[in-house]
């Protein structure tokens, strides 16, 4: 089911080259693949930041992200991504975090994170 999963993102998930970001939304899936995927995902990706969701059918979206060199801080990009979605949270540790989302919110929540990842990228804003 993971190698699966795995050519699926690497062929249908978002690749911004100019931040460093593969992001892709599962969808929903009754199986909790999340978390162990993306640890297959970053290894496909290595020095880019990589955020998967899925959907838990229940009204909300979990988070799952990485990134192993250091380059950002997940943790810091996910809490930064949820601040003003309601009943939202983030958190973890700098190369591993994960969060929860209304999955109403996916699309500003992306959005969030792109704004983010090209302020960071542009140099406006540090962690």
């Amino acid at each position: 089911m993971i190698s699966l999963w795995l050519q699926r993102i690497k062929k249908e998930a978002e690749i911004f080259k100019d931040i460093e970001l593969v992001f892709y939304n599962m969808g929903r899936e009754k199986r909790s693949i999340k978390s162990f995927l993306v640890d297959e995902v970053k290894k496909a990706f290595p020095h880019k930041t990589v955020i998967l969701l899925q959907d838990k059918g229940n009204g909300f979206t979990t988070i799952s992200s990485r990134r192993e060199d250091g380059k950002i801080k997940v943790n810091n990009l996910l809490e930064k991504a949820v601040i003003n979605l309601p009943q939202s949270a983030a958190g973890g540790h700098d190369p591993a975090a994960g969060g929860i989302i209304l999955t109403s919110d996916v699309e500003q929540f992306k959005k969030n994170v792109l704004r983010i990842l090209k302020d960071k990228y542009e140099g406006k804003v540090k962690d």
